[in-house]
């Protein structure tokens, strides 16, 4: 999922969580449907915080929040990074990262 995305449907459950409070909510809401969003929405939050592969990672230039592991001494390490076609998913000479999951949501500007 992408950040519009996430940040559409957190929108979605939004509303649907102001629509409980109301009175007379209890009647007109659908179950089903609420059961839905929150599904997605736990999916989209699992998906923005689980790290993946670095074989799933985009290689289009999209930034992202990649991890190395320790390597000749030195610490694990993790960095924002976008693959570049002649050197990948590098942030270093001596690491190369095995993880790595979307950037958060920026802020909305006001």
């Amino acid at each position: 999922m992408k950040p519009e995305e996430i940040a559409e449907l957190i929108e979605r459950l939004e509303i649907h969580a102001l629509s409980w409070r109301r009175p007379d909510a209890h009647e007109a809401r659908d179950a089903n449907s609420e059961a839905e969003i929150i599904a997605e929405a736990a999916l989209a939050l699992r998906q923005l915080t689980e790290w993946k592969p670095i074989e799933s990672a985009p290689r289009d230039g999209t930034p992202i929040w990649v991890w190395a592991p320790p390597a000749h001494g030195l610490s694990a390490m993790h960095s924002l990074c976008a693959y570049h076609p002649d050197a990948g998913f590098c942030i270093d000479e001596l690491r190369d990262p095995t993880h790595w999951r979307p950037l958060p949501i920026p802020p909305q500007s006001q």
